[in-house]
């Protein structure tokens, strides 16, 4: 799809106050290359079709992954995100083009979903769960919305691996909420957030109240859940590079290849209704 010159340049503003050369052209990538998002459609429709399909994308950011949705036939795409500038930018990628009457983009709070039971075919949940307040809430109300037969396909990062995924920073991640929160509080509310780049600025805001459940705990979230919506786990593995299928124990994260693995994806299937 050719993008708006609108949304272009309104990416390009909002990646301007990052002065740092590196930072500022990931994030002029992450919003203006919609490839990246290309082997998660394939991903997914090994699961459940795209085509002629009701899509959710939850939290969308600029919409990149809408668009691909679209492209490979979703009959209409939902998206929504608690940023009002990211959900500007995800608006103005479709403004008067082709697709803009397939698409619905919403900001919202991030607590509940703005939709009846049952709604969507599939839900795509790309790196955003570390993001919420709640994790239980936010599975709990993507389940709510997911159609009997429809799929969420949820991925995270790896909670074990080196590298924080958003920042790059290492071992940051490792740190419990409470302490990570005052580490990055004191970079970015005192007059230490003068002396850092920009760059390393957006990255500390990034990890405040971050929530980064382990693959473990995840999938215990999910078991918690499967009585009240009937949810049968069709995969959960750790990925990129390679492939290390999930274990419930601690030992493989000390010894065996899932600390090396940079993600952790599950694929979740929902067989009943929704219930009170």
């Amino acid at each position: 799809m050719l993008l708006p010159d609108t949304f272009v340049k309104a990416v390009e503003a909002y990646a301007k106050p990052i002065d740092d050369e590196v930072s500022q052209k990931r994030i002029l990538e992450t919003h203006l290359d919609t490839t990246r998002f290309f082997p998660y459609a394939d991903a997914i429709e090994q699961y459940h079709t795209l085509k002629d399909q009701r899509v959710l994308s939850s939290g969308c950011s600029s919409a990149g992954c809408v668009s691909v949705f679209l492209e490979r036939g979703a009959s209409r795409v939902h998206g929504v995100e608690v940023d009002p500038t990211l959900t500007n930018l995800a608006q103005l990628r479709f403004s008067g083009t082709e697709w803009e009457p397939k698409v619905e983009i919403e900001q919202y709070s991030g607590h509940g979903l703005p939709y009846e039971n049952d709604t969507f075919d599939i839900i795509s949940s790309l790196h955003v769960l570390e993001h919420t307040y709640d994790n239980n809430l936010y599975l709990s109300e993507s389940f709510r919305v997911l159609k009997p037969g429809g799929v969420l396909f949820l991925e995270i990062p790896n909670r074990y691996f080196r590298l924080e995924q958003h920042t790059l920073i290492p071992y940051v991640h490792f740190l419990p909420l409470a302490l990570r929160n005052l580490l990055t509080g004191c970079i970015t509310k005192t007059f230490l957030a003068q002396k850092v780049t920009p760059g390393f600025l957006h990255c500390m805001n990034l990890l405040t109240n971050f929530h980064f459940p382990s693959p473990a705990q995840l999938m215990s979230m999910i078991q918690n859940l499967k009585s009240r919506f009937d949810l049968k786990v069709e995969d959960a593995f750790y990925h990129l590079p390679g492939h290390a299928k999930f274990r419930k124990e601690f030992m493989p994260y000390l010894m065996g290849p899932q600390k090396k693995l940079h993600c952790f994806r599950v694929v979740v299937k929902k067989i009943g209704n929704a219930s009170a």
